[in-house]
């Protein structure tokens, strides 16, 4: 296919041959979808219609034990090629079945990845704000209840898909004292119901359509199976599913930049495009010249109408930069030959002495075998 961006070159396997990939990029290819997500992203709402679409052409089966992570990771790079907010609404799905992957029983696993098939996504709740990343000390809890299972209190902020995500693996407190340690977190998977409530959203840029808002637990009951691994592991679980998710941070990032060429905007019309190029040809060219004070000097770009400066005749011809440090941290060395032998002095000015004139530096300067 012509026109490919790099990443799908450099990918050890077509993941434009799977057939849910493929339907997500014909899919985002559609004017009318990228016209629809472009208004979404101009007026801040969630691209609630084009996720629609993308379940109903399977895009959860990329979720599951059917794909790989080539798979995920392209399919970053179509979203993120075409919206951010898409990409990252999409992405956090993958982020946040990562631990379930990891460390969910098989029953565990095999529920959430049924809901996430029916058309459910999932959201990651980590950060709180008066913490931010220090995970160790994150407030929101989850207390053992007399009749089983847990009751989860507390607020999470800055989470993405707050607000229209129904699956919520959360990091919790299971830990009492004020005492901070690796073993006093444990995950969570939790089902969105009365007792969840959405707070309000960010108002983020430039992803101006992803969901990203809080959650507030009132008392919210889940059941012992419901815990992802062991009671305690939850942090080294959240540590090893940051350390696997990078490499859909790079399917992000390719798919970002190959979109700065391949996808036009919907903004762009002919005649915005005729007066653009009109526009520019009434500009004078821009040409390069190198500095005229030396050749060694840093390029730059002058427009034509512009003459170069002139040097003064006073002026040395090439002036070394000043360190913006003490002099004194910077040390110089130079070449010489001592007594048939090689050696290297190094140099520190120092500025003047009193002996001497302000205008003449005097130099300390020590001399050490080259190495």
């Amino acid at each position: 296919m012509p026109g490919l961006p790099v990443w799908t070159r450099l990918c050890p396997v077509d993941v434009l041959r799977h057939p849910v990939v493929a339907g997500v990029a014909k899919l985002l290819a559609a004017p009318d979808i990228q016209a629809a997500l472009h208004e979404g992203q101009r007026a801040g709402t969630y691209p609630a219609e084009v996720v629609a679409a993308l379940r109903r052409i399977g895009v959860a089966r990329l979720y599951t034990d059917e794909a790989e992570v080539f798979h995920l990771c392209g399919l970053n790079a179509i979203a993120a090629a075409v919206d951010g907010s898409l990409a990252i609404t999409l992405g956090v799905n993958a982020l946040a079945l990562l631990p379930v992957h990891l460390g969910a029983g098989p029953e565990l696993r095999a529920q959430i990845l049924k809901k996430i098939n029916d058309g459910a996504f999932a959201a990651m709740l980590l950060t709180e704000l008066d913490h931010g990343s220090n995970l160790l000390r994150n407030e929101a809890a989850a207390a053992p209840h007399p009749d089983g299972g847990y009751r989860l209190s507390g607020e999470k902020h800055l989470i993405n898909g707050a607000t229209h995500h129904d699956v919520l693996v959360a990091l919790m407190r299971t830990a009492r004292g004020g005492a901070v340690a690796f073993g006093d977190f444990s995950v969570f998977c939790v089902d969105r119901d009365d007792s969840v409530e959405a707070l309000p959203r960010w108002s983020t840029l430039p992803a101006r359509a992803a969901d990203i808002a809080g959650v507030r637990f009132h008392g919210t009951h889940v059941p012992e199976d419901s815990l992802v691994g062991k009671l305690g592991d939850g942090f080294s679980l959240v540590q090893r599913t940051l350390t696997l998710s990078r490499g859909g941070i790079s399917g992000l990032a390719s798919g970002s930049a190959s979109g700065r060429s391949r996808w036009r905007s919907p903004t762009r019309t002919p005649a915005t495009s005729t007066a653009r190029r009109s526009s520019a040809s009434t500009r004078s060219p821009i040409t390069w010249s190198p500095t005229p004070s030396s050749t060694s000097s840093p390029r730059r770009w002058r427009s034509r109408r512009r003459s170069p400066p002139t040097p003064s005749a006073s002026a040395p011809p090439s002036t070394p930069p000043r360190p913006s440090w003490p002099a004194a941290l910077w040390p110089r060395r130079r070449s010489s030959r001592v007594g048939g032998s090689s050696r290297a002095a190094r140099c520190w000015p120092i500025g003047p002495t009193r002996s001497s004139s302000a205008t003449s530096p005097s130099t300390a300067c020590s001399t050490a075998p080259a190495t």
